[in-house]
């Protein structure tokens, strides 16, 4: 699991090119309203011309959940494109995108629970495959790990955002949750306590002598 400071948000997979920080409404709205879906899909994709990806990051933050960055990504994309025809200017663009990421992650979160252990991370290009194999874990017992993650009640996993993720420090990571440091504090110990199970840890490469 890669963390990231406060200035650099989440992501499980940065093998896609990032987008733009800011969408242009206009030039938005014109790569929507002409076409098929896959028509759309093939224009929203090169360079990221919706600017999905930096309002993915904000979701992910914002929902405190561990996942593929690069798989909700190309789902948001697609779920922008197979929604396109429906859409006519309303609501605005800003807000029917930010809708489309919304339930990319809906989507993929609820596949977690149905997915076979180890399908969706044992994949060459798999984001947790290519963060497990250099620290000597296994992918599948990574994935599962983030699964459980995501199961958490929402304070443990934001505090583990707050104090792992950002490293915000103890009593501003407590005052931004509206909690005492030391609540703070095991909240996002009963969340890192997923990291820590045997299965995982076992897969750890052995230190050098």
């Amino acid at each position: 699991m890669e963390t990231h400071r406060a200035d650099r948000p989440l992501s499980l997979g940065a093998g896609l090119p990032p987008g733009r920080r800011s969408s242009d409404p206009g030039g938005g709205a014109a790569l929507l309203l002409a076409g098929s879906p896959r028509e759309v899909l093939a224009r929203i994709v090169p360079g990221d011309p919706l600017a999905v990806r930096p309002r993915l990051e904000a979701a992910l933050r914002r929902r405190a959940v561990l996942v593929d960055s690069d798989r909700a990504f190309l789902r948001a994309l697609a779920e922008c494109a197979r929604e396109a025809p429906g859409w006519r200017g309303r609501p605005p663009l800003d807000a029917w995108i930010d809708r489309r990421i919304e339930g990319a992650l809906d989507g993929l979160l609820a596949e977690e629970e149905d997915e076979p252990a180890g399908a969706a991370e044992s994949g060459e290009g798999s984001a947790f495959r290519l963060l497990a194999l250099p620290l000597g874990l296994d992918p599948a017992h990574l994935a599962r790990a983030c699964r459980a993650f995501n199961r958490l009640p929402g304070r443990e996993r934001e505090a583990f955002f707050l104090l792992v993720i950002e490293d915000r420090g103890l009593e501003a990571s407590g005052t931004a949750l509206g909690v005492s440091a030391l609540e703070c504090a095991r909240a996002a110990r009963r969340a890192l306590d997923v990291f820590l199970v045997p299965p995982l840890l076992s897969t750890l490469s052995p230190p050098e002598a």
